[in-house]
C-alpha cells in the first residue's frame, strides 16, 4: 500500500474543509496507483523473454514528490462557477480560484470533469498560476485546451513565480483540433523563469508542442521536480529543458512523441548559446516509441568559454524503441551532441538501432547499462576513444 502524509500539517476546521482535505488525499493516492499501473503494463522483449518494466533494471517507485501545502485554504473551482461539462469555457472561473489562493500556500481543487481552457487567454497563458500555491486535479479531472490557430499557447503557465505544485489529473492540448497549419509551441505545462516547482502524478497529452516545457531564456528555471508523469502523443516533445538549473525527472513515462522534430521523449537543448542547462537528472523512467531519440541531449557552442550544458545524469531508465516503420536514423535510445561529462548509467535500452550515440562528445561516462541493440549496429556509436565506457555494460 502506498503511504502518504496528510496534506495539511494542522487541523482543518469545518466539515466542508475536512471533506476537501480527504478528497485531495484520496486523489493523490489514486493518481499514483494509476501511474504505477500504467508503468507496470509496459512490456517488451528482453533477449527473447517477455519482461515487465517492474522486473527489468528499472525500479518503479510511485511515491509522491510534492510537498504538503502550507495553508489549510482550499478553493473548489466549482464554487467560482466552473462547470467541468466539456462545453463551457472554464478559464475565467479557474483563474479566479487561482487568484484567490495564490500567495497563501493553499490549494485550488479541481474535481472530476472536463474543463475547457482558452490556451491563448492573456497572450498564451491559459491558466496562469501564482506563487505559493497548489493546483490539485482529481484523477478524473481534465483541463482540455480549446482549439485555436495560434503558434503559441499553453494550458497551464508557471512564469516568474516560486513554490508551486501541480498535482494529478490530465492536461490535454489541442493537437487534434488545431485550427492552423503551422506552429509547434503549444505547451501543456509551460514553466518559465520559476523556482521550486513540482509536477506530480499528471498526464500531459496531445499538446501541439511539448507536454512540459521548462525554460526561461537568460533567467533559468531552478529546482524543478517532475515525478509520476505520463507524457503521451505530444507533437514535438514529451518534455523539453531549454534554460534551467536543477531539474529532477523521475518515475515517469514518455511515449509516442511525433509530429515535428526532434520528436524526442525528453530533449535537453538550450534555445541559444546565451542560455544554459545545468544539473539535470533523468531517473527511473520509461521511454517508449518516441519518433525521434528517446533522450536527446544537445549543446551548442560555448559562450565565452562557458559550457551551456553541464551536470547531466541519465540513470536507471527503461528505454524501448523499435517501432515498426520508424526511420532507423531516428530510432536511437540516447543521443549526446557536443558534450562532456554526461553520466549514462544503469539503463536498459531496447532498440533496433544504436543504443547510445555520441556526436562531437568526449569525457562522458557509460557504465552498468544493458542494451539489446541490433546485432548489425554497435551499441555505442560515435565514440572516438575519449569517452569512458567501462566493462560492466552488457552490450551485444
Amino acid at each position: 500500500m502506498l503511504q502518504y502524509n496528510l496534506l495539511f500539517p494542522h487541523q482543518i476546521r469545518g466539515a466542508k474543509k475536512h471533506t476537501a482535505m480527504l478528497a485531495i488525499a484520496s486523489t493523490l493516492i489514486l493518481n499514483s496507483i494509476l501511474v504505477q499501473a500504467a508503468k507496470q503494463s509496459f512490456t517488451h522483449n528482453v533477449r527473447g523473454t517477455t519482461t515487465t518494466a517492474a522486473s527489468s533494471s528499472t525500479t518503479v517507485n510511485a511515491t509522491s514528490c510534492a510537498p504538503a501545502p502550507t495553508s489549510s485554504l482550499v478553493v473548489n473551482v466549482r464554487d467560482k462557477g466552473a462547470k467541468g461539462d466539456g462545453i463551457t469555457d472554464d478559464t475565467a472561473a479557474i483563474q479566479a480560484a487561482v487568484n484567490q489562493v495564490g500567495g497563501t500556500g493553499g490549494t485550488v481543487l479541481i474535481p472530476d470533469g472536463t474543463y475547457l481552457i482558452n490556451g491563448i487567454s492573456d497572450g498564451w497563458d491559459g491558466i496562469s498560476l501564482k506563487g505559493n500555491m497548489t493546483l490539485q486535479l482529481s484523477s478524473g479531472a481534465t483541463l482540455q485546451e480549446i482549439p485555436n490557430s495560434h503558434a503559441d499557447s499553453s494550458v497551464i503557465t508557471v512564469q516568474n513565480v516560486s513554490n508551486v505544485n501541480i498535482i494529478g489529473g490530465t492536461v490535454q492540448g489541442e493537437r487534434a483540433g488545431h485550427l492552423g497549419t503551422t506552429g509547434e509551441s503549444g505547451m501543456g505545462i509551460n514553466i518559465l523563469a520559476s523556482n521550486n516547482i513540482v509536477v506530480d502524478g499528471v498526464t500531459t497529452k496531445e499538446a501541439r508542442g511539448d507536454g512540459i516545457y521548462i525554460g526561461g531564456s537568460t533567467i533559468p528555471s531552478k529546482n524543478i521536480t517532475v515525478c509520476n508523469l505520463v507524457s503521451d502523443n505530444n507533437y514535438r516533445q514529451g518534455l523539453s529543458v531549454t534554460s534551467a538549473d536543477g531539474v529532477v525527472i523521475r518515475d515517469s513515462i514518455f511515449k509516442n512523441s511525433n509530429g515535428t522534430l526532434p520528436e524526442a521523449g525528453i530533449d535537453i537543448e538550450p534555445d541559444s548559446n546565451a542560455f544554459y542547462v545545468r544539473n539535470i537528472q533523468i531517473l527511473n523512467s520509461q521511454f517508449m516509441n518516441n519518433a525521434g531519440e528517446q533522450i536527446l541531449v544537445y549543446a551548442g557552442d560555448s559562450l565565452q568559454g562557458i559550457k551551456p550544458v553541464t551536470g547531466i545524469i541519465i540513470d536507471g531508465n527503461d528505454i524501448y524503441s523499435d517501432k515498426a516503420g520508424m526511420p532507423l536514423s531516428d530510432n536511437i535510445g540516447i543521443a549526446v551532441t557536443n558534450l562532456d561529462n554526461v553520466k549514462i548509467t544503469n539503463n536498459y535500452i531496447t532498440t533496433n538501432n544504436y543504443a547510445i550515440e555520441f556526436n562531437r562528445s568526449t569525457g562522458n561516462i557509460v557504465t552498468g547499462n544493458t542494451s539489446t541493440a541490433s546485432a548489425f549496429k554497435p551499441a555505442v556509436i560515435g565514440d572516438d576513444g575519449g569517452n569512458i565506457i567501462t566493462g560492466d555494460n552488457v552490450f551485444p
